[in-house]
């Protein structure tokens, strides 16, 4: 119990990785009366509505998961054919909790590079520059990095088991990237993060949009919540109506948007999620 609370008070405050005094974002993240759950040792989730983030009302969920935990385990999983539901993926497998994960085509196939069990499922090798795969979430025993592409051409990698690419990338060493896209920078949308702070904690993000209630984040806001959470290396996934956070016990967390309602029933089918397991 002691380690589970400890996690909590650690996460609860992994803002101060960017001080108030030299960032709002960062301050509006500590000021926060965030809900926190605890989903397993280990694993929280937290959410909060503001009233006014970056000008506008938001309402942002975060999952947080010790990487150095014993018994537990991220993975990547895709549909075996067509499209399901997030909630849908991650609780046939038994998963704690899930979020959305990176591009795919209407009919499920993986649209950017994907790496499934060491097995390339989807490799193009003249994509390698477009800005939804600038980099991937890519896992190996069961814990979690951020990576870049593999140029010229993404290729397997051997070091790694799953490897989902996605993109723009938000955050690298520490400092935010600058995309050059200007579809992704000035328009808001439902956004969904993953990244990795320095003390090895994966972040999984949604910021929920279209709504009055929230209005969602540009590429560039996304980078700035991420760095103001703690995250080291951060990387963009698939947003809009795909963009939703599952949690077991729970249902879903956030307020998906394809029904038009600020709901937990507007679940758009996907083809891929990123799953949190216990294992212990």
């Amino acid at each position: 119990m002691k380690k589970v609370l400890a996690f909590v008070c650690a996460a609860c405050f992994s803002a101060s990785a960017v001080t108030a005094q030299s960032d709002p974002v960062a301050a509006a993240m500590e000021r926060a009366e965030w809900k926190v759950d605890v989903v397993a040792p280990g694993v929280l989730v937290r959410s909060h509505h503001f009233d006014h983030l970056l000008g506008l009302p938001q309402f942002l969920s975060v999952l947080e998961v010790d990487m150095n935990a014993q018994g537990l385990s991220v993975d990547v999983v895709q549909t075996d054919s067509g499209r399901a539901s997030t909630s849908s993926l991650a609780s046939m497998i038994g998963a704690v909790a899930a979020v959305n994960g990176s591009y795919f085509e209407r009919d499920g196939a993986p649209a950017v590079f994907l790496q499934d069990d060491g097995e390339v499922l989807r490799r193009d090798e003249n994509r390698e520059s477009r800005i939804s795969e600038q980099g991937a979430l890519a896992t190996s025993h069961g814990d979690a990095v951020i990576t870049r592409a593999h140029l010229p051409a993404w290729q397997m990698m051997s070091e790694f088991s799953d490897v989902l690419a996605a993109g723009p990338m938000l955050i690298w060493d520490g400092v935010v990237v600058e995309s050059a896209d200007v579809s992704f920078n000035l328009t808001h949308h439902p956004r969904t993060a993953a990244g990795v702070t320095a003390d090895n904690t994966l972040l999984l993000v949604t910021a929920d949009g279209r709504s009055t209630q929230s209005a969602g984040l540009t590429i560039p806001e996304l980078a700035l919540v991420m760095r103001s959470l703690g995250a080291q290396y951060a990387l963009n996934l698939d947003g809009g109506g795909s963009t939703t956070m599952w949690v077991a016990g729970r249902g879903v967390v956030n307020h998906p948007s394809d029904n038009g309602q600020f709901d937990a029933d507007g679940e758009r089918t996907v083809a891929n999620a990123v799953v949190v397991h216990v294992t212990r």
